[in-house]
């Protein structure tokens, strides 16, 4: 993973400050173990650029499902964070991270475990800062918990849910609410000046849900 920091004049290492944008999201009910995307936007080009993945599936076989690969633009992710609720229906939601530092756009190609009937992604884009600080995760429907961020860092959010429910996300900025399939799927993020430990959450209806942080 990359890490983007400077010396001060101390020999202290000093982090660059983390610059975080949403980029997209999508989803798909089509019944498959693999779901590729093309022409999918990265952002701008640069040295320390980051792609941070949300990824959400729901399966009704029985059986605990998990991701197990993730490319975005040729690149091999990082699975960072992952939760799975395996109630009446199964769902999973998990973070990957890949280090990305050419291509404005590319191809995002996300693997299950086994064949899914409904699934859906975020992506978003992360500069400067340093590799994960923390990860945290829910199969709560309303809940608050702590997350350790860096000083000058940022954190983010993603959920799934086998209904259609609106989310009310708490120390994140909701960045969307989208279709996965006839499910839903959602994610917020925000920078923090400040680190520590920060409360983080979601509340929503519906069921089966999966919730997922991760810290920078």
């Amino acid at each position: 993973m990359f890490s983007s920091e400077l010396w001060n004049n101390s020999g202290v290492v000093v982090p660059d400050d983390v610059t975080l944008a949403f980029l997209s999201n999508e989803g798909s009910e089509t019944d498959a173990s693999s779901y590729t995307f093309t022409g999918k936007s990265f952002g701008d080009t640069a040295t320390d650029r980051r792609i941070f993945v949300g990824v959400y599936g729901l399966d009704n076989s029985g059986s605990t499902i998990t991701t197990s690969t993730v490319t975005v633009g040729g690149v091999s992710a990082t699975k960072v964070v992952e939760v799975t609720n395996d109630t009446s229906i199964n769902g999973v939601s998990a973070i990957w991270q890949a280090d990305v530092p050419s291509g404005t756009s590319g191809t995002v190609v996300i693997a299950f475990s086994t064949t899914i009937i409904k699934m859906g992604y975020a992506l978003w884009r992360v500069t400067g800062g340093v590799d994960e600080k923390a990860t945290a995760s829910s199969t709560s429907s309303n809940f608050t918990l702590s997350l350790d961020v860096n000083d000058n860092g940022g954190a983010i959010g993603y959920a799934g849910n086998r209904d259609t429910p609106t989310w009310t996300w708490t120390g994140l900025t909701e960045d969307f609410e989208g279709t996965a399939g006839s499910a839903k799927h959602s994610g917020a993020s925000d920078t923090f000046a400040s680190g520590g430990s920060k409360t983080v959450g979601a509340n929503c209806s519906g069921s089966g849900h999966v919730t997922v942080f991760a810290s920078f």
